[in-house]
């Protein structure tokens, strides 16, 4: 059911690209401005192999609005329910803030149309979509930023934490959030940028749900895109291909066929894993993770289960160091540090009157 939506976000964003190249549509003039011709001439590059497949996806649809727990199988009827509970919302006063319904939010803002956008975050909503691959987005002007992170030019900004090229200063601003954590897994220490990036944690390392069954093995997988790679390995052919010219070679894996590409046609085949500590080198990631743990005796940060490897300036991968947390999630981590501190205190000192010699029960509940 929800092909037919995703269709019609297809539909809606093949038609807004097209009056920006073209120019003078009035509808995609009002909605983001004048266009400044980034998008002129350009299209997706990503192909079209994937392009109907759809994202997980809850089932049914739940309202978590207060006194509402309405269900859809519908996304679209779910998204247009949840807007009209924005719509009702009335600010108590002129200068009071509207504030979100949503179980567990607190959020406030000071027009309708702020708190409709808010509540995409909530229920999930895409407004657009790319004709071409069939990315999702949340607005038009997301849209348009997947085809200039497409783009190269001569002003590209890099970031300064992964060293990635950005073609404007937004795009890199955006990106550089995902670069900080706000969130903390209630089960580990494990901490990330993102809601759905600790959904998506939380489901592979603290879940042994598998709710997606292969109808051809049984085999269970906790996405519908594990399951679609999965299906892979019953295929009698392997479903990635390089695409150089002569080049029959195929694999499983599109990783795998980007590592022959280097190595066969761009000559790019010797190490690239180098150690920050001894400058050894290495030709694959878990043979540096091995020299890690067994030279350095380094282990795996808290909630990871194994180390991450990022490009370096002179194209070397090295160990990713650094984990950023933003101001307010460093001081939950500190308050909690904190009160495991004072509980270890109490614990100790507890036990150090218990385990004194000679003291009668009566001596010990006196101490």
């Amino acid at each position: 059911m929800f092909h037919g939506y995703h269709t019609k976000l297809k539909e809606w964003g093949h038609h807004f690209l097209f009056a920006l190249r073209v120019g003078g549509a009035s509808r995609a003039s009002d909605l983001e401005g004048a266009d400044d011709g980034v998008t002129d001439g350009r299209s997706c590059t990503l192909g079209r192999k994937n392009r109907n497949l759809l994202p997980e996806l809850p089932d049914p649809f739940t309202c978590e609005w207060e006194h509402c727990e309405m269900t859809f199988e519908n996304a679209e009827w779910f998204y247009r329910h949840v807007d009209n509970h924005a719509q009702d919302r009335d600010k108590r006063s002129s200068s009071d803030d509207m504030t979100c319904g949503w179980k567990g939010c607190e959020a406030a803002f000071q027009s309708r149309s702020k708190l409709c956008e808010h509540l995409h975050r909530h229920t999930g909503e895409k407004t657009a979509a790319c004709s071409t691959c069939g990315a999702m987005f949340s607005n038009s002007t997301k849209l348009k930023d997947h085809l200039r992170r497409q783009t190269t030019s001569k002003h590209m900004l890099k970031c300064c934490i992964c060293f990635k090229l950005f073609p404007s200063e937004r795009i890199l601003k955006d990106h550089l959030r995902h670069h900080i954590n706000h969130h903390k897994c209630p089960s580990c220490g494990m901490t990330c940028a993102t809601p759905s990036a600790l959904k998506n944690h939380i489901k592979y390392r603290h879940s042994s749900d598998q709710p997606f069954i292969c109808v051809l093995c049984g085999h269970g997988c906790k996405s519908t895109n594990d399951l679609e790679r999965h299906l892979q390995t019953h295929s009698a052919r392997p479903p990635y291909q390089c695409n150089a010219a002569s080049c029959s070679y195929t694999a499983r894996s599109m990783e795998t066929v980007r590592n022959h590409q280097r190595k066969a046609h761009q000559g790019n085949c010797g190490p690239r894993f180098k150690c920050h500590l001894c400058e050894k080198i290495y030709s694959r990631g878990n043979v540096l993770t091995f020299h890690l743990m067994k030279k350095h005796q380094l282990q795996w940060p808290a909630g990871h289960h194994r180390f991450r490897y990022q490009a370096d300036q002179d194209g070397f991968f090295r160990l990713y160091l650094v984990r950023y947390e933003s101001v307010e999630l460093t001081t939950q981590l500190i308050e909690e540090e904190d009160r495991n501190l004072r509980g270890r205190e109490e614990l100790s000192c507890s036990s150090s009157v218990i385990l004194q010699p000679n003291m009668s029960p009566d001596e010990v509940g006196k101490s």
